[in-house]
C-alpha cells in the first residue's frame, strides 16, 4: 500500500490531517495507536491488525487516495532500455540482483533474440508495433513463427508498391517505445508477475501480454506451443 501521487498524511496542530490530490484537506479521527498502523502499512508494513484501522485504510482505498501495490517477490530484472528501467522503478526495493531474485524477467524495448533472453520466468519484448509479455511456458520462438505465419502475405508487396532504387525515403526516427508506453509496459509486468505468483496463479500457463504501442491498450491472447511438422 501506498498514498496515491500527491496526497500526504500529515501531523497538524490538532491532529492528523489527509491531503488530497486535488488539495482538499480532511481531519484524520483516529486514535494514537490506529494512526501509527497507517503509518506503518503506508511506509510498507503489513496489513493493520486494529479494525478501525483496517475500515480507514479500506476508505481511503476506495476513494483512491491510497493505491493497493500488487504483492510480488524478489525480481531480477535483466536487460536494457526503456521498459526494464520503468520496471525496476517500479519495483522498488523488489528489484534485486541476480543472487537474490525468486523470479526472473528479460525485459527489452527491442524485438527478440532469443538466444539472449534464455531461461527466465518472464520476458518482454517488442513484436513490430506491440509489446509482447510471456510466461516461460511460450517459447519465444513459437510467438516468432507464428507471427511470421500471420504476416507472410506481406511479403508478396505488388510491384507498384516496391520501393525504387536510389529513390527519396524518409523513415520515422521515433522508436516505437516511448516514455509514456514504458510506464504502461511496466505496470503491465508488474501486474503479471504478481498474478502468476499468486497461489494459485490467476493467469493460464499458455496466455501472452500484448501491448499496443501507440494506443496502450492491453490484450491477452492463448499461444500454445506449435506442434512439430508431420514426416
Amino acid at each position: 500500500m501506498q498514498l496515491s501521487p500527491n496526497t500526504s498524511i500529515y501531523q497538524a496542530r490538532q491532529g492528523y490531517v489527509l491531503r488530497t490530490a486535488d488539495d482538499e484537506h480532511f481531519e484524520l479521527t483516529l486514535p494514537p495507536a490506529d494512526i501509527e498502523q497507517l503509518f506503518e502499512v503506508l511506509a510498507g508494513g503489513a496489513v493493520p491488525a486494529s479494525p478501525t484501522a483496517s475500515a480507514a485504510l479500506s476508505a481511503l482505498i476506495d476513494a483512491g487516495h491510497v493505491t493497493a501495490v500488487p504483492a510480488v517477490p524478489l525480481v531480477d530484472v535483466r536487460g536494457q532500455g526503456k521498459v526494464a528501467a520503468a520496471t525496476s522503478m517500479l519495483l522498488g526495493r523488489r528489484s534485486v540482483s541476480a543472487d537474490r531474485g525468486e523470479f526472473v524477467c528479460h525485459l527489452s524495448d527491442d524485438e527478440a533474440v532469443p538466444r539472449d533472453i534464455g531461461e527466465v520466468d518472464l520476458a518482454s519484448y517488442r513484436d513490430g508495433i506491440t509489446q509482447v509479455i510471456t510466461p516461460r511456458a511460450v517459447d519465444v520462438v513459437d510467438v516468432l513463427r507464428r507471427r511470421r505465419a500471420c504476416t507472410a502475405h506481406r511479403d508478396r508487396m505488388q510491384p507498384r508498391f516496391r520501393p525504387v532504387d536510389a529513390g527519396r525515403r524518409i523513415d520515422s526516427s521515433l522508436h516505437p517505445v516511448s516514455d509514456r508506453a514504458a510506464e504502461a509496459i511496466a505496470e503491465a509486468i508488474v501486474a503479471e508477475i504478481a498474478d502468476r505468483t499468486s497461489s494459485p496463479p490467476r493467469r493460464s500457463h499458455y496466455l501472452l501480454t500484448a501491448v499496443d504501442l501507440r494506443s496502450l491498450t492491453v490484450s491477452r491472447h492463448p499461444v500454445l506451443p506449435i506442434p512439430v511438422a508431420p514426416q
